[in-house]
């Protein structure tokens, strides 16, 4: 269940016509979550102070964001995010990538 808007980065060279990611925070109500899809291959929960090391960037940024935003209560926060053409093409190639090792790895499990 949705519990707080946090807010939202804009990244306006992501795609032809920008990428807007919004940031929510919420808490799970029930059901079970997925344990292998096309961006997973496996999920697990942790605590905010044992994150997995290797944590995308970004993510790192929209957790600490996120984090400062709830602890200080103050409105939504609104990002430009622009990201340097040669880690755009890099990040696309490794998406790219991961999505093929999922697809690869769920027909062999």
């Amino acid at each position: 269940m949705i519990d707080h808007y946090a807010g939202q980065y804009w990244r306006p060279q992501w795609d032809k016509d920008g990428n807007l990611l919004k940031i929510f925070v919420g808490h799970v109500v029930g059901g079970e979550a997925i344990q292998r899809g096309p961006e997973t291959l496996a999920v697990d929960w942790f605590s905010l102070n044992a994150l997995p090391s290797r944590l995308v960037p970004d993510t790192q940024m929209h957790i600490a964001n996120t984090l400062d935003n709830l602890n200080s209560g103050a409105s939504p926060f609104q990002k430009t995010t622009i990201i340097p053409r040669y880690r755009l093409y890099v990040t696309r190639v490794l998406l790219w990538l991961r999505d093929l090792r999922n697809r690869w790895l769920r027909k062999t499990i």
